[in-house]
């Protein structure tokens, strides 16, 4: 796990690292965002690079600790910031927590809602967006982690995982309506089918990421990984109703 950490730690430092093809379960990946390689160049307001410094502390402590056993202290010493530092920008660590989540429900957002291509299959575009849902998971396991985690207690964060499984839920049943068009999965309702394909996805990411998860402290293979989800998601949908 340490030496896991550590890497992640240099992200206070870079804001591009290069991907790994072997990703360890229940450690941390660098963030560059999904599909690009591009770096993203920090922001030249100090306020802002202080944000940032604390956010990617955040990432790191939440990922060693969880977010439970992690404390602003431990987060402001990984920053290297004092702890008034802290509350210049957040009133606490659920909020800091709140202000993340929002953060990857956005960027799911940019990176998923995205329409088909002309003349492209449903099924085709299903297992594309779930291999981008794969990725930026595993780039931000600690923080969908502890939100899923704090919005089974907490009514603010199961607002806010809710808002993101409502996303979910329907960008995959526009897919499933589009797919029934073309003669797929005729008898099934597209959105009860859209919340049990959620369910399944989230707890499968959380699984395999967890510490406590079926793989912990083990690798996989992100093609593996992405391959089985494509597999398993798509072929709930993609069978045709006998003539």
């Amino acid at each position: 796990m340490k030496p896991a950490i550590n890497e992640a730690a240099r992200t206070l430092k870079k804001t591009c690292l290069p991907r790994r093809s072997e990703l360890p379960l229940a450690r941390t990946a660098p963030s560059t965002g999904a599909g690009s390689g591009a770096t993203i160049d920090l922001p030249a307001r100090k306020g802002d690079r202080t944000r940032l410094q604390i956010k990617a502390a955040a990432r790191v402590i939440f990922a060693r600790d969880g977010f439970l056993n992690s404390t602003i202290a431990e987060i402001m010493k990984e920053a290297q910031r004092s702890i008034g530092v802290f509350y210049r920008y957040y009133k606490s660590k659920d909020e800091l927590l709140l202000e993340l989540t929002e953060e990857f429900r956005q960027k799911l957002l940019r990176e998923i809602h995205l329409p088909l291509r002309p003349n492209q299959d449903p099924i085709e575009n299903f297992e594309e967006k779930l291999g981008i849902f794969w990725q930026l998971y595993m780039e931000e396991w600690p923080i969908v982690n502890s939100a899923l985690q704090m919005s089974m207690v907490d009514e603010a964060f199961a607002k806010r995982w809710h808002d993101l499984r409502r996303q979910g839920i329907g960008a995959i049943a526009h897919i499933i309506g589009k797919a029934r068009k073309l003669g797929y999965c005729a008898t099934i309702d597209p959105h009860y089918a859209a919340s049990a394909l959620c369910s399944m996805l989230e707890f499968t990411c959380y699984n395999w990421t967890s510490r406590w998860g079926d793989f912990a402290g083990a690798k996989m293979s992100k093609t593996a990984a992405i391959q089985t989800l494509k597999q398993i998601a798509s072929h709930s949908i993609a069978w045709r109703s006998p003539a």
